[in-house]
């Protein structure tokens, strides 16, 4: 499927260089402060001082103060690498120096690299309020968690999370940010003790706080860079239960569940759960009509089979149905595994309210429309993103004021 995008070109007049010359350096900043993050890559070139804008208390600011960006949209190509731990041998899919960013305003991909960071290999595992979370193995098979924001390309080394540094990722790891703090918090639990443990950025120490009864099992994550969903001082999770939503209440350390009052008039209960997301300050859960006990496959012509559903859970703690759709396969005159998408909360200039839907295993992404059921294509990636094993996106915000 070939991808033909246009763009217009304003009229512009070019300034004579000497009039920048004359303007008070304050001024110079105002006007920096107004360009996109991806433009920042380029100013940074000019001289010293604007490549050292970024890391300026004043400039970051001014530009918080002045503009409101879109999230953008990370592509990148994917390699398997083969981890011993214990008796077992792991893979994880670990994310290439090299990527890409997609600029929805501009309707442009921009060159983004993490070669900042001192590691040789390391796997992404959550992103929120413009940081990501990574994990790196060493030679030993411990993991060390780190936090960076790749636009100021700084970093930081956790602390680890038990007193012996562990082998393998924790059973469940999230990460919480505080806009308003400029701070963060990474929440994990091991199975094996069910003990929630969290590293607050404030303080740089772990602390531990409630634990999670054996009868609810582990909240999860998908395995995939994802943003926790936080809403009114509750971060919210899936549950190994399709009926329920687990919750952890940020200020109390307290896990609890909500069981979800499911309407009678539709089939949930014969549904695969597919992603919890946030959108709008609503939490929306999503699922997927099954046609079997081993059978996930879409049918991209029938409206029996193969059909997600979208819900917002109400003020009573019940399911609202908003829409149900299909993906449309038949472009690409091929069936895929519709569990193999990543679904994420997403919005551009002309979709305020949408779901974007990645796939390792297709290089297209969707984009579906909240508010009127359209399905859109992001447009195609210029550079070649396929990894060994795959390409992965993810959606993410771009700050300059989110200190790792």
């Amino acid at each position: 499927m070939n991808m033909v995008v246009t763009q217009t070109d304003s009229a512009c007049t070019d300034l004579d260089g000497r009039l920048w010359g004359l303007l008070p350096e304050p001024l110079v900043d105002l006007i920096l402060a107004h360009l996109p993050i991806p433009a920042l890559f380029s100013m940074r070139m000019v001289c010293r001082r604007w490549n050292g804008l970024v890391h300026s208390a004043g400039f970051v600011k001014a530009r918080a103060e002045v503009t409101s960006e879109l999230p953008y949209y990370v592509l990148y190509g994917m390699e398997d690498h083969r981890v011993q731990i214990g008796p077992a041998l792991f893979t994880f899919a670990y994310f290439a120096r090299d990527a890409s960013i997609f600029c929805s305003t501009a309707r442009k991909w921009h060159d983004f690299s993490l070669n900042f960071l001192p590691f040789p290999d390391f796997y992404l595992i959550l992103t929120g309020g413009g940081l990501l979370c990574f994990a790196v193995y060493n030679s030993e098979d411990e993991v060390t968690l780190g936090v960076c924001n790749p636009i100021t390309k700084t970093w930081r080394e956790l602390p680890p999370w038990l007193p012996l540094r562990g082998k393998g990722l924790p059973d469940f790891v999230a990460m919480v940010v505080d806009k308003s703090e400029n701070s963060y918090r990474v929440i994990v639990i091991e199975e094996s003790d069910l003990v929630t443990r969290v590293y607050e950025s404030a303080t740089r120490v772990w602390k531990e706080t409630g634990s999670i009864p054996a009868s609810d099992g582990l909240p999860y994550l998908m395995n995939r860079p994802c943003q926790a969903v936080v809403s009114d001082g509750f971060m919210y999770c899936l549950s190994q239960n399709v009926c329920q939503i687990a919750t952890y209440n940020l200020e109390r350390g307290v896990w609890s569940r909500i069981q979800l009052q499911i309407p009678s008039t539709h089939g949930f209960l014969n549904s695969r759960t597919l992603g919890l997301v946030e959108s709008s300050g609503r939490i929306l859960v999503l699922t997927r009509t099954v046609t079997g006990a081993n059978n996930y496959i879409l049918d991209p012509l029938s409206s029996d089979q193969g059909c997600f559903q979208v819900w917002v859970v109400n003020q009573h703690l019940g399911l609202d149905i908003i829409t149900v759709g299909e993906v449309p396969y038949k472009p690409f005159d091929s069936e895929y595994d519709f569990d193999s998408f990543n679904i994420y909360s997403f919005c551009t200039e002309e979709h305020k309210d949408a779901l974007i839907f990645s796939s390792p295993e297709w290089e297209y992404t969707w984009l579906f429309d909240l508010s009127d059921g359209s399905w859109h294509v992001v447009p195609e990636c210029p550079r070649e993103m396929f990894g060994p094993d795959g390409v992965e996106g993810f959606p993410m915000e771009l700050r300059l004021d989110a200190m790792p």
